[in-house]
């Protein structure tokens, strides 16, 4: 694969596609090719995001929405695509 990046055991987030939970993301020339369990294996270059949310093809809106208080993923997910700024 040619300039291919995997993004490795992050919590997936993509509420139109009703993705939540631990997964990867491929993503080949700027352009994601697969999400799901174990796609990131087939990368040249692999990232660890575990411990992290990855939202793939989400537009940041930059919302404060948290001040620093741990949040639902769930939650999360309904602020980012729902709030903005």
């Amino acid at each position: 694969m040619a300039d291919s990046i995997g993004l490795m055991g992050g919590t997936i987030v993509d509420p139109e596609a009703s993705l939540h939970g631990p997964g990867d993301v491929l993503i080949e020339d700027g352009i994601i090719l697969a999400v799901g369990e174990g796609v990131a294996s087939r990368a040249e270059t692999t990232i660890d995001c575990r411990g992290t949310f990855v939202l793939p093809g989400l537009i940041d809106s930059h919302t404060h929405t948290f001040a620093g208080r741990p949040i639902s993923a769930r939650r999360f997910a309904k602020a980012v695509s729902s709030e903005g700024c």
